[in-house]
């Protein structure tokens, strides 16, 4: 009784020797997990060159989608490209707004601020100079007053008083909820990069728009002349309303950041059927990730 030999040339292993390795970019017809890599085999009683699953086991024949692999290497190509442009523009869109958002939030919590603190001043018997006065927060102080310990300590107070830290939160909230679609667009951009990275590089930004707003905020006062009420409590709290609008702003970016590939891949996920995924394939491919059967 004959021996069956392999191609090469090993006795007892019926199975057809490998080729060489797929290169080109292709999907299993019945996972759609990616075959590059695979060996590629001749079967030897048809002749046809094949690659066999490495997930399910499938054999797929080299012919039956020769032209799959240019079309997903373009789509790759486009989402590539693309992204890097996204991400450039989002680093001075997300930059942008939370700078603004910082400064507002931190001017309208210090008018509330000189607004609590001239009422004090006035509970106390504090005359306010007719002559001076506008009718605004920008009347000037009794520095008298605010020097004295009675003064400073009122000054203190008012900077965690209830209005003040209400509007400081509602700005801070509207300006999360403008802030995180446009972080999470970061992330989609990023998504080549670790979670923590990803929120990381949102941190940093939003930092440095506080850093900024801070620095410009003191570069303002230092001309303002006369001190007012509203200048006063600007000079002594804005620099810690930007710090608690830094501290919101980076944690709504960095957690939209952080998510935003993940939530991308569910939608296109439930939108798009299996078979269609592989136009979309980097979505998981880029983090590592498996490409969902169902």
């Amino acid at each position: 009784m004959s021996e069956t030999t392999s191609p090469t040339g090993t006795a007892g292993d019926a199975r057809p020797a490998p080729i060489e390795t797929l290169t080109g970019d292709r999907l299993c017809m019945q996972c759609m997990h990616p075959l590059v890599g695979s060996p590629i085999t001749r079967e030897p009683q048809t002749g046809l060159l094949y690659v066999r699953c490495g997930e399910c086991g499938t054999a797929s024949a080299l012919f039956e989608y020769p032209t799959v692999g240019p079309w997903v290497r373009r789509m790759k190509a486009v989402a590539s490209s693309t992204l890097v442009v996204i991400a450039l523009m989002l680093i001075i869109v997300i930059g942008g707004i939370a700078f603004g958002f910082t400064t507002g939030a931190a001017s309208a919590a210090s008018e509330s601020a000189g607004t609590a603190l001239l009422e004090r001043y006035r509970a106390l018997g504090g005359v306010v100079d007719e002559q001076t006065w506008n009718g605004s927060m920008w009347g000037s102080a009794d520095m008298k007053w605010i020097n004295s310990p009675e003064g400073q300590a009122e000054l203190a107070r008012t900077r965690w008083s209830l209005p003040p830290l209400l509007l400081l939160v509602g700005v801070n909230a509207i300006g999360a909820m403008v802030l995180a679609p446009f972080a999470a667009m970061l992330g989609v951009a990023l998504m080549r990069r670790k979670v923590f990275e990803r929120g990381i590089v949102c941190a940093l930004l939003v930092g440095a728009a506080a850093t900024l707003a801070v620095l410009l905020n003191i570069a303002f006062g230092a001309g303002r002349g006369a001190p007012s009420w509203r200048s006063l409590t600007e000079d002594h709290h804005a620099a810690a309303y930007a710090v608690f609008s830094a501290v919101v702003l980076a944690a709504t970016s960095s957690l939209a950041a952080a998510v935003a590939p993940t939530l991308a891949a569910a939608l296109a996920r439930f939108i798009l059927p299996p078979a269609d995924r592989r136009l979309l394939s980097w979505l998981w491919e880029w983090r590592g990730k498996p490409i969902p059967r169902d």
